[in-house]
């Protein structure tokens, strides 16, 4: 591999996929723990979702 291989300019989604593997690579756990913070917090948000939009209906 010589420097003119690294001068090749990526898409946005080339360069995504390049980090995704080199996240997985370097750190598996640390990745699968990001995964599970965000779905654990948009878990909480969706748990306090139904009390504030419910609606009693009349009687």
């Amino acid at each position: 591999m010589s420097a003119r291989d690294f001068n090749k300019s990526l898409s946005a989604f080339r360069a995504g996929k390049l980090v995704e593997r080199m996240t997985a690579l370097i750190n598996p756990g640390g990745y699968n723990q990001a995964a599970e913070d965000v779905r654990a917090h948009l878990q909480g948000r969706l748990d306090h979702l139904s009390g504030e939009v419910f609606v009693d209906t009349p009687a």
